[in-house]
């Protein structure tokens, strides 16, 4: 069991309209390890005015060891929904807070090595694995080229990035404004990568704990050359949108025009060689796509993944 300082930790989940993904999300933290030292509570934000959600956090809370919290935030967005919930983590006297999404299920031991990785390292933001298990087989050519696959690394390697999909930030970090998660990325997403790179400029440090495994279910929607495409647009545009308000000069944006004509080259190289099978196919037309949207976040164009829900 795992020894820390006292300290209080809130889990930070927020949903919309998947009563099935926060069902089985607040089933695997029934399960989870308690670590020793630290009080914790669940802090579910439901984005939906209509309260879509609430029976089913009320149905769970008898099985969570922890106090839950259920709180509705009817303005759409991502960002001003994990806001919502930062704000209530504050509240409550929360020294770190823990993101996960509803269409996850924590291991048993994701709390736990959070921080003992974070005891071990002091590090400001810690971050995970997300292992994806698809709602149904994934044709071959998914497998082949592991387009639902990320990369992993030893523990307390330190990172770039992180992501609220599997991350334990220190509270301190996200007191310095009301809204810690730039609400101009709330039907976008995007304003995960916004708030760890503007705390890394601000030299806070981000590590890997590989322990501290989370399981992604992939509903067969996102299971398409479509939803890959556009996941790999918005990557890039993401990142052009955040070097622009964090990090902006002419050479950098000079740099970053030359990098996306450089992804679109490649990209269509790939493609155009394309004959050994559609997985490679696919990851040209993604890498096409990734350019494309460095190019275009540059200029300020937003694309707003959330206005579409998947899974239930």
């Amino acid at each position: 069991m795992l020894r820390v300082l006292p300290m209080h930790v809130a889990i930070c989940a927020l949903t919309f309209c998947r009563p099935d993904g926060i069902r089985c999300l607040l089933a695997g933290l029934g399960r989870l390890h308690e670590p020793s030292g630290a009080t914790v509570e669940v802090i579910v934000v439901d984005n939906d005015e209509a309260r879509s959600a609430e029976a089913v956090v009320q149905a769970a809370a008898g099985t969570i060891r922890w106090p839950v919290q259920y709180i509705v935030e009817p303005r759409r967005g991502i960002a001003q929904g994990r806001n919502r919930a930062v704000a209530a983590a504050h509240a409550a006297g929360a020294d770190f807070v823990a993101f996960i999404d509803d269409d996850e299920v924590p291991s048993p031991a994701w709390l736990d090595e959070l921080l003992r990785v974070q005891v071990a390292t002091h590090a400001g933001v810690v971050t995970g694995p997300v292992v994806p298990v698809f709602q149904e087989p994934p044709p071959a050519w998914v497998v082949q080229g592991a387009f639902f696959e990320r990369p992993r690394f030893p523990t307390g390697e330190r990172l770039t990035y992180a992501r609220t999909s599997n991350v334990l930030i220190e509270g301190s970090l996200m007191r310095d404004t009301a809204t810690p998660f730039d609400e101009r990325f709330g039907l976008s997403g995007g304003e995960d990568t916004h708030f760890f790179m503007r705390v890394r400029l601000g030299g806070a440090h981000i590590v890997w704990a590989d322990g501290a495994m989370v399981s992604e279910l992939v509903p067969a929607t996102r299971v398409s050359v479509r939803w890959l495409v556009r996941r790999a647009y918005r990557r890039g545009n993401t990142l052009s949108l955040c070097l622009r308000d964090l990090s902006d000069s002419w050479p950098r944006r000079g740099r970053r025009v030359a990098g996306g004509i450089l992804q679109v080259a490649l990209g269509t190289v790939r493609l155009a060689s394309a004959v050994a099978g559609r997985a490679r196919a696919v990851a040209g037309l993604a890498q096409i796509a990734y350019g494309v949207g460095l190019v275009t976040g540059l200029v300020g164009v937003r694309y707003e993944e959330y206005r579409t829900v998947h899974g239930g």
